[in-house]
């Protein structure tokens, strides 16, 4: 749907639960519906409804078996004409309140996608002569999800998880190979960061965007990053190291981080130096400076916004920023969504860029 038709048009929500939709009832207490997306964490839903039976005079929804801990909700947001899923969880608490007097009841229903099943329990073991795409996979399906994962390539000797939840020692994996990891309703993605990929949707002032906040820093800029490790069989020095050249695709600017600061402040070769995270073959540090540098690179410019309600802002997308000038415009790489629906549909969205 176009940003005009969205404009235009009143905004709608649908829930739901273990494949039937919200009873009628239960739908018309319904206050706000809030998705928090994230790429460094489980995404999680709250539904906040009235639950006070005014004839009664007691809890209407907090005691039901509706909202029982385990069911598969599914949350669809957009406008009349039509809704989208923006998240498939699990719920997993519920928040009974009294925030006035007893005549004024809410319940909260809380939950996760099902990337919340990796934060449960910690887990000592190791695994041999594997890819982290194998590990994904493996985890996966432990966990009866189906994965969905690209090939890492780089075959390690061992790997070794220790006293980690799935998620933690799964996100690390992930960082050291410039990956991300998401789960969208049972599938869960282990795939490259791809912060060049095309965009999907664009905004600006007059199509979509409200407000939008953007902060470029050269702080934390390196022109190079230099990964040291020891390789005990040959007995010989590692060193992998990731110049401005090796940064994925400049985002429709013409300058990427790390060039930037190459020189600036009468400062030549700045570098980052990385010696306590493990490495046991040269591609293993190559690959873990290549991730380590662009990682930095997104954070050249970080940005916040909000746009009128768009169920295709999603976290692992590009989106286009226009009407800002040159510098603060282009392609922005989604790190963090709010999905709100609160009498309006709006979302909120983080997103960072690598290059002016």
């Amino acid at each position: 749907m176009v940003q005009e038709q969205q404009a235009a048009s009143r905004p709608d929500f649908t829930i739901r639960i273990n494949g039937s939709s919200l009873p009628v009832a239960a739908r018309g207490e319904v206050n706000h519906v809030v998705v928090e997306e994230s790429l460094d964490r489980a995404s999680s839903f709250e539904i906040e409804l009235s639950n006070w039976d005014i004839d009664l005079q007691q809890v209407k929804w907090s005691d039901s078996d509706l909202f029982q801990p385990g069911g598969v909700v599914e949350l669809k947001m957009g406008y009349v004409e039509a809704v989208e899923t923006v998240l498939v969880g699990e719920i997993t608490g519920l928040e009974l309140s009294f925030p006035t007097e007893r005549a004024r009841s809410l319940l909260t229903v809380r939950g996760y996608d099902r990337l919340h099943r990796f934060r449960r329990g910690r887990n000592t073991r190791s695994f041999v002569q594997v890819k982290d795409s194998d590990v994904a996979q493996k985890l996966a399906n432990d966990l009866g999800l189906t994965p969905d994962v690209e090939d890492s390539e780089e075959v390690h000797s061992y790997l070794l998880q220790i006293n980690q939840t799935d998620i933690d020692f799964l996100l690390t994996r992930a960082h050291a190979v410039g990956y991300e990891l998401l789960v969208e309703d049972k599938t869960l993605r282990f795939r490259k960061v791809k912060n060049e990929r095309g965009k999907t949707v664009s905004l600006d002032f007059k199509q979509g965007l409200l407000n939008f906040y953007a902060y470029l820093s050269t702080a934390d800029q390196v022109s190079q990053v230099t990964v040291r490790g020891w390789n005990p069989k040959n007995k010989e020095a590692l060193v992998g190291k990731a110049l401005a050249a090796d940064v994925n695709g400049t985002m429709q600017g013409n300058k990427v981080g790390p060039r930037a600061v190459d020189g600036l402040f009468s400062v030549k070769d700045t570098a980052l130096t990385v010696i306590d995270l493990p490495v046991a073959t040269q591609n293993e540090a190559d690959l873990l400076a290549k991730s380590l540098l662009n990682e930095v690179a997104l954070h050249y410019i970080k940005g916040e916004g909000t746009a009128r309600g768009n169920p295709a802002i999603k976290v692992g997308t590009v989106i286009e920023i226009g009407g800002v000038g040159q510098r603060f415009g282009g392609l922005y790489y989604v790190t963090q969504v709010s999905h709100v629906y609160d009498a309006e549909y709006l979302t909120h969205f983080h997103v960072r860029r690598n290059a002016t």
